[in-house]
């Protein structure tokens, strides 16, 4: 199982019981279907970009610190 699935599942589950601004996730979270996913919650997604969709991107300096 790719970890995108447990990943949606696990933010629905969190957004039933707590107020949640950022879903924090390593590389291994890097899909868009995630990303949408918190948007859609209204969250702000700080996701480690994942080097295998070519030159790895740099979070911006303000998620660094998240």
């Amino acid at each position: 199982m790719h970890d995108s699935p447990s990943a949606i599942h696990l933010m629905q589950m969190a957004y039933e019981h707590a107020a949640i601004l950022y879903d924090l996730a390593d590389s291994a979270y890097d899909a868009e279907e995630v990303k949408a996913f918190s948007e859609k919650l209204g969250h702000i997604p700080v996701i480690d970009p994942n080097s295998r969709r070519g030159d790895k991107v740099e979070l911006a300096p303000a998620q660094k610190i998240r």
